[in-house]
């Protein structure tokens, strides 16, 4: 969706366990959405799970452009900001990022916001793309679409390409195109005038158009369209559709927004954000009809799902308050192993540094829990990951990921009950010394490293990620596994659903979430208090 972020309330009032009961009881009684998976009861007495992999033979590539974030140009950008990029897994970086996109003159540093207002840039499109250079990032960067105007794009074009000398890995065209309000105006006009958005062939058409003038100045550009928001009934259907079918044979992926469906309950609890992970506007759900609707418009077209904006809410939405706590962290954590079992092509995170309570940052270098589970956790992650089957409760997430370095397993537990989860036919050596452990539990600030000896079961704590290394010496290709599963696939009770690790579920959660307490820091390296903890970037670590 268009990403205007506005500043989140205050901290969420805890409500009793009969309302969080009752919540699951409505989110398995939401009509699903088309492609939606199947739900089954959202109770169950079980808090065990099983974890299966496949032989180490047939481990999938991850995407090199999974891992992604959205830096935003009226934020600062500099070397240091850099650097706490590349502590992360992310190697692409969407910019100007959301609705910036279609606002910013990437010459003159100046962007127009939706009023007509216009205001300097605090990073200049020269020096992210110096920054972005320094740490050897991929850029997909968004060309302004509302104002319709392929000459002005081709000219940013050649501009990045050719007088700054570098070459994004992907133009990024459309930003939520439905919801445009000045189509076809000149940013000078924006504040005397509007216009309504264009249809979707108007935009497929103009996508077209804007491919035309960009390869005349950059013949080696790839393409994304549409930046389209998950959040309505159908998904944008028609819109995909649409550009597909005219422009499927030039662009590289359907660029798409997803976040949750932007209605949501006046005081959201935890349990409410976790509902979201499955079925109806679920990520599974999203990619798996946005997949189905490309096959349909052209079924020889080699086209990607690119999801360069991901968080848990939308704007405005009242789960916003939720993302500073360890309940956005999980249920970012829980989208990361979703993501990787979908094996989709690139998910940019939005974002690094903006004016929402799910960045990365919302001071200069004051970083927030999601962050560390990007640069703490996901950071052990290999580069492949496992045909790998998963049961147990709905609250429990479960991917492993294998290379030459070895094997690790990441394990995010939503539920408010403990789940005992068995791995004896997974990848590891059992009882055997060297396995690396990092327990990341609720109400701690940041994650534990351990060393264990593994049994055939472990505990994963309620609410809490549990995410197991070893190096190659520590694992064995498992045997007796189905090797023809997909990367995370369901057995048992539980339906296939697009190779996603969906299960049967357990109780809820009744933690309530958790807002920022303290937005203060001091330079200096010494804490400030229990919210506030020097970083190894000589930044100051949020919590």
């Amino acid at each position: 969706m268009k990403a205007r972020w506005w500043k989140a309330a205050a901290l969420v009032v805890g409500v009793t366990v009969l309302l969080l009961l009752t919540s699951f009881t409505l989110a398995a009684m939401s009509a699903a959405a088309p492609g939606a998976a199947s739900e089954l009861s959202p109770f169950t007495s079980s808090n065990s799970a099983t974890v299966v992999d496949g032989a180490f033979s047939k481990a999938t590539p991850i995407s090199s452009g999974f891992w992604g974030v959205n830096v935003e140009p009226d934020q600062p950008f500099k070397s240091a900001d850099a650097a706490a990029v590349a502590a992360t897994p992310a190697t692409y970086i969407r910019f100007p990022g959301g609705s910036l996109g279609d606002e910013l003159n990437y010459t003159s540093g100046v962007f127009t916001t939706v009023t007509g207002t216009q205001k300097k840039v605090t990073t200049s499109t020269s020096e992210f793309v110096t920054e972005c250079k320094a740490i050897g990032c991929h850029a997909i960067m968004q060309l302004p679409g509302e104002i319709d105007n392929p000459a002005v794009a081709a000219y940013y074009v050649s501009y990045v390409v050719h007088t700054l000398g570098y070459q994004p890995a992907y133009w990024e065209i459309g930003n939520a195109p439905s919801g445009w309000t000045h189509f076809g105006i000149p940013w000078s006009e924006w504040k005397s005038k509007t216009s309504p958005a264009p249809t979707p062939e108007t935009f497929a058409n103009m996508v077209h158009a804007y491919i035309a003038a960009v390869l005349k100045v950059d013949s080696s550009a790839k393409f994304l369209a549409l930046g389209a928001g998950m959040g309505v009934a159908d998904y944008s259907k028609t819109w995909i559709e649409e550009v597909v079918s005219v422009d499927g044979k030039e662009i590289a992926g359907i660029s798409v927004h997803s976040y949750i469906l932007a209605t949501s309950p006046s005081h959201p609890t935890d349990a409410d954000l976790f509902a979201n992970l499955g079925g109806a506007y679920s990520l599974p759900d999203q990619i798996s009809a946005v997949r189905s609707y490309i096959k349909a418009a052209c079924s020889t077209c080699n086209i990607g799902v690119f999801v360069s904006e991901i968080n848990a809410a939308e704007a405005g939405s009242t789960y916003v308050p939720l993302m500073s706590g360890f309940a956005g962290t999980l249920y970012i954590a829980a989208e990361v192993t979703q993501g990787l079992s979908l094996q989709v092509p690139n998910m940019d995170w939005f974002c690094y540094h903006c004016d929402y309570l799910g960045a990365w940052s919302i001071h200069t270098l004051l970083f927030q829990k999601q962050y560390y589970l990007f640069s703490d956790l996901a950071t052990q992650l290999k580069t492949e990951t496992l045909p790998t089957t998963v049961t147990g409760p709905s609250t429990f997430y479960a991917i492993p990921t294998y290379d030459s370095g070895g094997l690790s397993l990441m394990m995010v537990n939503v539920g408010s009950a403990s789940v005992t989860a068995n791995i004896a036919q997974t990848g590891f050596i059992l009882d055997k010394s060297g396995v690396t452990e990092y327990s990341w539990v609720n109400g701690a600030n940041l994650p534990s490293k351990s060393s264990v000896t593994l049994s055939s079961t472990i505990t994963v704590p309620a609410m809490s990620i549990i995410l197991l290394t070893a190096a190659a010496s520590g694992t064995k290709s498992p045997s007796g596994a189905s090797d023809t599963a997909g990367p995370a696939l369901i057995s048992g009770t539980a339906a296939p659903t697009n190779g996603m690790i969906l299960t049967a579920a357990s109780s809820p959660s009744n933690l309530a979430g958790r807002a920022i307490s303290n937005l203060v820091a001091s330079v200096l390296p010494v804490a400030r208090g229990p919210e506030l903890v020097p970083s190894v970037l000589t930044t100051f670590r949020l919590l």
